[in-house]
């Protein structure tokens, strides 16, 4: 111990120790605010009740929930999509490296007034697999397809991003128009992943958006002047930027 701490009364050092410790405990709260936590790390519960509006594989968007996804993980009876329209009951938790996200602890659905069954109690961790990050937008370049005869607008591109209007059916499309609304071709979506699609759902007041695609292949050149597709592409993401 240092000379002039020796002679410090008792009592003095111990209120000095405490101090020191309070600050400590003040630097680790604010390092966690700004956004360095252990992974898994609860935030907070969340509860939350209301109707169904959106439902996708293991999503679930409940306009109550206040824009949060809901992320189901496990064996649901009835299926996320079967939910849509009915009232539900959500107790969860949100993790802080992903503040978008409540992972559901159980959910009730409701059957009558004042009347509740559970149809799901989370057993595992969340697989977000298909999960789209927001930082990842960054590495999508925007593209400008000016006709179905540029393949140079999109080739050589992996990842791209392009805006227009999704077409579903036997196969999934999106629709590419000029600036007069005119069509100028189309991108078929060999694949949604379910986030993907649980997110155009989501947005379905707005009837375009940006969509980030993974390119594969361009349509053969004839075959694109007979049906204007341009090329394949696997769609993991869609939003309003």
């Amino acid at each position: 111990m240092k000379k002039g701490m020796r002679f410090l009364p008792l009592g003095i050092l111990v209120i000095l120790l405490v101090a020191s410790g309070n600050i400590a405990c003040k630097k680790e709260a604010a390092q966690t605010a700004e956004g360095q936590p252990a992974a898994g790390t609860v935030q907070a519960n969340k509860e939350y009740e209301g109707p169904v509006t959106v439902g996708m594989g293991k999503y679930l968007y409940v306009p109550q929930a206040q824009g949060y996804d809901i992320i189901v993980q496990g064996q649901i009876t009835p299926s996320t999509s079967e939910l849509v329209g009915k009232v539900i009951k959500i107790k969860g938790e949100m993790k802080i490296e992903r503040p978008s996200v409540v992972v559901a602890d159980a959910i009730e659905l409701k059957e009558g007034e004042g009347q509740y069954r559970t149809i799901f109690t989370r057993t595992e961790e969340p697989v977000l697999a298909d999960f789209f990050e927001p930082k990842d937008r960054d590495s999508f370049q925007m593209v400008n397809i000016s006709s179905i005869n540029k393949s140079e607008d999109w080739e050589g591109k992996a990842k791209l991003k392009v805006y227009g209007k999704m077409q579903r059916g036997a196969v999934n499309t999106v629709v590419i128009y000029d600036n007069k609304n005119k069509e100028i071709g189309k991108v078929i979506l060999d694949s949604v992943t379910d986030y993907a699609g649980y997110y155009h759902d989501k947005l379905r007041l707005f009837d375009k958006h940006y969509y980030y695609l993974n390119f594969k292949a361009s349509v053969d050149r004839k075959e694109r002047a007979k049906n204007k597709e341009m090329f394949h592409a696997d769609l993991v993401f869609t939003g309003l930027y």
